[in-house]
C-alpha cells in the first residue's frame, strides 16, 4: 500500500493520482465477495455517519445533500409510481434517516 501517492494541487484539495487508484481497484478486486461487502458496508455506513459533522460547502450542507439524494432517489419513485400519500411518504423518509448508518447502509446497497 505504500505507493498511495497524495498530490496536492493549488488550492490546497487532496486528489488521489490515477497509479494509486488503480492499485485500490486492484486490491479490491482480489478480495472475496464477503470482504467486498464488508468494504462498502463500512466504507458507506463511516460516510453516512460523519455527514453531519461535515462543513458546508455553498448553500446546503452534505446531511442535507443527502437527505435530498434520499427524497429523489427512494421516495420520488414511490411519489410517481405507488399513489402513496405525501404524508405517507414523508414519515418514509423520516423513518429511514431515523434508523442508524448501518441499516441505512445495508438498504442502499442492495
Amino acid at each position: 500500500m505504500n505507493e498511495l501517492i497524495v498530490d496536492l494541487n493549488s488550492d490546497g484539495d487532496s486528489r488521489l493520482k490515477l497509479k494509486a487508484i488503480d492499485k485500490l481497484k486492484e486490491l479490491y478486486t482480489e478480495l472475496s465477495n464477503e470482504m467486498q461487502e464488508y468494504v462498502l458496508q463500512t466504507a458507506l455506513t463511516t460516510t453516512i455517519s460523519s455527514l453531519e459533522s461535515l462543513p458546508r460547502f455553498g448553500s446546503l450542507s452534505p446531511y442535507q445533500l443527502y437527505v435530498k439524494a434520499i427524497d429523489q432517489g427512494l421516495i420520488k419513485p414511490l411519489r410517481q409510481d405507488a399513489r402513496i400519500s405525501e404524508d405517507i411518504l414523508t414519515e418514509c423518509k423520516n423513518i429511514f434517516l431515523a434508523v442508524p448508518p448501518s441499516v441505512q447502509a445495508r438498504v442502499l446497497l442492495k
